[in-house]
């Protein structure tokens, strides 16, 4: 359907993710392939966040703004990798 709009596939990729709750929080710990390693917080409030944030030792870690979309794209384009087919190793 998506192709009969005129959309096409410009990324596809695998990632490993494991997902915890901490004090009303949902953590996910994902891996993309070769970008590195992230942690996801989402909560009811930027406080509970924050907390969980400092609970985790994260609380210096600073905030990474590119989607995993544009990272991988990027990525792809330097490394003169296929964005089609991104696997994790």
């Amino acid at each position: 359907m998506l192709d009969m709009l005129g959309y096409r596939v410009v990324l596809r990729y695998e990632k490993r993710r494991e997902t915890w709750t901490i004090d009303g929080c949902s953590v996910e710990l994902d891996a993309p392939p070769h970008v590195g390693l992230f942690v996801e917080i989402e909560g009811p409030t930027v406080e509970a966040v924050e907390q969980v944030r400092a609970r985790l030792n994260l609380g210096d870690t600073p905030h990474v703004d590119p989607s995993y979309v544009r990272m991988l794209l990027n990525h792809c384009r330097e490394h003169g990798l296929d964005p089609l087919d991104l696997r994790l190793e």
